[in-house]
C-alpha cells in the first residue's frame, strides 16, 4: 500500500509478520496483515468487563503463540467502544475495541484492536489497513519481511 501524498517511500512489509504489543508484554505474536480487511482483530477468550477509573475496562487472555498452547499471557484494557460482530455461523455478537500499541520494524504506534473469541484464519492476530496504512508497504505475497516467525 503506497502513500498517494507522499514522495517518501514506505517500509515493506510481508503478508504475514511477528509484531509485538507492548503493553501485554509480548515480543512477538504471528500476524497476518490483511489490506483488504479495515478493521484489526486479536482473538482473546476468557473475556471479563469491568470498570477502572470511572472508564469501561476488559481483562483478557491471549495465546500469543500457536505452537505453544501453554503460554497465556492477562491482559486489561480500556474498552473504547463496541461493535457488532458476525462469527462463521452468522451469528452477531457485540464486541470490545481496544487501543493499544504495535511495535514492528522499529516503528511503534497505537491501534485499535477487536477482540474476538473465536478463530480468525487460525492466526491470534489480524492487523487491517487502517492499523498499517501510511506506515508500511504490503506484499501479500511475501512472509516475515521485517520480522523472524515466531518460535
Amino acid at each position: 500500500m503506497k502513500n498517494p501524498h507522499s514522495s517518501e517511500k514506505l517500509p515493506l512489509i510481508g503478508g504475514r509478520e511477528s509484531l509485538a504489543l507492548p503493553d501485554f508484554q509480548i515480543a512477538s505474536i504471528e500476524t497476518k496483515i490483511d489490506i483488504n480487511t479495515r478493521s484489526s482483530a486479536l482473538r482473546a477468550f476468557e473475556l471479563e468487563y469491568f470498570e477502572q477509573e470511572t472508564f469501561p475496562a476488559i481483562r483478557f487472555k491471549i495465546q500469543p503463540q500457536p505452537n505453544d498452547p501453554q503460554t497465556v499471557v492477562q491482559a486489561t484494557a480500556h474498552v473504547i467502544k463496541k461493535q457488532e460482530i458476525r462469527d462463521a455461523e452468522g451469528n452477531v455478537q457485540l464486541s470490545p475495541i481496544i487501543q493499544t500499541w504495535a511495535s514492528l520494524a522499529g516503528k511503534e504506534w497505537p491501534i485499535e484492536l477487536i477482540l474476538i473469541d473465536h478463530d480468525i484464519d487460525d492466526l491470534y492476530l489480524t492487523l487491517g489497513r487502517k492499523a498499517i496504512r501510511r506506515r508500511f508497504s504490503v506484499d501479500p505475497s511475501l512472509s516475515f519481511v521485517k520480522s523472524q516467525p515466531a518460535p
